[in-house]
């Protein structure tokens, strides 16, 4: 399979564009980066022209001791919840600074601060309030879709969370 990228013209909070991406199709979620090669893809082909973006990451706390998940997590909009740890990350030196205000993350584009180390491919925590571009993702299969630049390639790979994908069966 693969997975369609798109970043949609406008900007928003980061708990809008969770409901956005969610509801382009049955099979569409706000974009989860598993790998660098994934990371570097977004980074070259979507993010140009853009400051920063936000993606699905997002750090739970601990609220219960009964809790079973803490850290970051990386959203799921079929599940409609943080359970995935972010395993693979590409934090912007001395990020995340385990603010609880700044729960969320984005990545920078070409256009981001590289005086300040804001370097296109990093990842930064925000505060949900922030107004940014963001970046879903539709699983599809490959050759579904006509704009080959925006179209990685799954193939073989494991990386969702959904029951019938590789990426889960064997966790």
């Amino acid at each position: 399979y693969a997975v369609y990228y798109t970043i949609p013209d406008q900007k928003t909070d980061a708990y809008s564009f969770a409901e956005y991406c969610g509801s382009l199709t049955d099979d569409s979620n706000i974009a989860r980066i598993f790998n660098q090669k994934e990371n570097d893809f977004l980074t070259k082909n979507l993010l140009i022209g853009v400051k920063q973006a936000w993606i699905g990451g997002y750090y739970q706390p601990v609220f219960s001791k009964n809790q079973t998940f803490q850290g970051w997590l990386w959203l799921d909009q079929k599940v409609l919840s943080a359970s995935v740890p972010v395993i693979y990350d590409n934090w912007k030196s001395g990020r995340p600074n385990n603010d609880a205000s700044k729960p969320w993350i984005a990545i920078y584009g070409d256009q981001g601060n590289e005086g300040k180390g804001n370097y296109p491919g990093l990842w930064k925590d925000f505060s949900a309030n922030n107004q940014y571009n963001f970046v879903c993702e539709v699983r599809c299969s490959l050759g579904q879709k006509d704009d080959e630049e925006l179209l990685f390639d799954w193939s073989g790979e494991m990386r969702s969370t959904d029951n019938d994908d590789p990426v889960t069966n064997g966790m």
